[in-house]
Parts: structure tokens; sequence; C-alpha cells
């Protein structure tokens, strides 16, 4: 992901700074650039209050520019209204978080106020959009595994979510994209499971790979789309696999794929040789 220039001044503000020491950094900028900060930082506390859903949200969008007004003569109102702790949590998201609120935002009314508070909240529209490429998928599994306490099995339910989606979106694209997901989870878990002698805890690992061993490439996309289970668990495994096994296990388990498989097989999953 590229970071906008949001982002860039997101990390001075909440990594390089914190609730003491934000004023001698505020008070040491010019003033067009303390006011777009300040702006930044008031537009970041109203998402993380909007998305948090408090009660007290339809208060306080009432003036904004008056509250960055009131915030440029008292520095000392981020903390009286927890301005700067609040806004710190939206910083401190993971990146699909920020996807969830930038499109809740976006699909809304408020979309307007943020764009009232700081001009500059179309970066962040452009920036927190979810990308339907596999670079972005595997940043967003990494990112939400190091950044989230919650629900791990989340991450996998959201991009699932996503990828169905893409089916209705741009259908060849869909059918890509599943391919590899079901390519990956065939070949990982027929070498694990024929070469390495591993045991797995999923209980349906043995009737998908025999669907993707016997079903026609076009009953399989059905599949995917009907079935979530089948495509949350094809791309929880490319995820994972993908991120933590080692470059010479990768290629170990396509050579086996490659030697224990027919070319019928390799063929229709579009298996190429190195």
């Amino acid at each position: 992901m590229i970071d906008s220039i949001n982002d860039v001044y997101r990390k001075q503000i909440y990594e390089e700074n914190n609730e003491i020491s934000i004023y001698d950094y505020l008070s040491n900028l010019d003033n067009k650039t303390r006011e777009y900060v300040l702006r930044l930082i008031i537009s970041d506390w109203y998402k993380y209050i909007y998305i948090s859903e408090k009660e007290l949200f339809n208060d306080i969008i009432k003036n904004p520019n008056k509250l960055v007004e009131y915030c440029k003569e008292d520095l000392g109102l981020l903390s009286v209204f927890a301005i700067y702790e609040e806004s710190s949590n939206f910083f401190s998201t993971t990146l699909i978080q920020k996807i969830i609120a930038i499109e809740k935002i976006d699909n809304s009314y408020i979309d307007d106020v943020m764009q009232c508070v700081n001009v500059f909240h179309v970066l962040d529209k452009m920036t927190y959009k979810f990308q339907y490429n596999f670079d972005s998928f595997n940043e967003y599994y990494i990112d939400y595994l190091q950044n989230s306490k919650k629900n791990k099995d989340f991450i996998y339910e959201y991009i699932t979510g996503r990828i169905r989606n893409l089916f209705i979106i741009n259908m060849n694209k869909y059918t890509e994209y599943v391919l590899k997901f079901m390519r990956e989870y065939y070949k990982w878990n027929f070498y694990k499971s024929c070469s390495l002698n591993l045991d797995t805890h999923n209980k349906n690992q043995k009737r998908y790979l025999d669907m993707i061993e016997r079903y026609p490439l076009n009953l399989l996309i059905d599949t995917s789309i009907n079935d979530f289970e089948f495509l949350k668990s094809v791309i929880k495994d490319y995820l994972y696999n993908e991120n933590f096994n080692k470059e010479q296990e990768k290629i170990e388990s396509k050579q086996f794929l490659l030697n224990n498989t027919s070319e019928k097989f390799q063929k229709k999953l579009r298996i190429i040789k190195d």
C-alpha cells in the first residue's frame, strides 16, 4: 500500500509523539501546517467516534470548523475532549478496519463532514480502498494478524466475502483468482499428506481435495460461489502457506505436485512448469 501525505503525517503525529509531546510538535509547525495537522487529528477523531457509534457524535459534528478554531487557540482541548487519544485509536486500527471505516463513511452523509474538516480526506478514500490483487490480500492478512487482538478468523471471513463480491464485479478475474487459491490449496495439502505424512485437523480437507481433483473447472467455480466454507478454506490455506512457508518448501511442494499428478489435472488447474 502506498502512503498518502495524510499517512506520512500520521506517523509523525502518533508514532513519534504522545499525548504530552504533541503540544511541542504542533507549536513548532508553521501556521499552515499546524492547521492541516489539527484538521487531520480532528478528522481521525471524528472517524473513530463515528465507527465506534458513540452517542455524542451527532453533537460534535455540528460545527467542525469552529472546533478547529477552538483547538488552534487552545491546544489543551486535544486532551480535554480526548481528541488526540481517540484519533490515535483510529491510526492504530488494522488496514482492513480502516477500509471498513472509510467505506462506511463514504456511504453516508458523514463523508461531507469529513471533507469539510479536512480537504485531504479524499486521499484516505483512495488509500483505504480494498484492492483486488494478491499482494494486497497478503498485506491485509499480515497486518491484521500483527495488529488485531480480536477474532483472528475475521480476516478470512472478510477477504472471502470480498472475493465473492468480485464474482459480480468481474467474473473472469474471480475465476482467475479462485483457480489460484484452489491450485495452491491442492498443492500444499497434497504435498503435506502424501509426501510429509502430516495429518490435518480440517475435517473437510479430504472431501475438498477430492472435489478439486474430480470436478471439472466450471463446477469448481460454481461450488466456490455457493459454498462459502469451501471458498474460505482454500483462501485461508493460501494466505497461511504463502506467507509462512519457506521458499524451499514452495519449490518442493510444486515439484511434488508435478511429479505425482496427471498432465490433464495440471492443465485443468493451469499449473505451469518452471
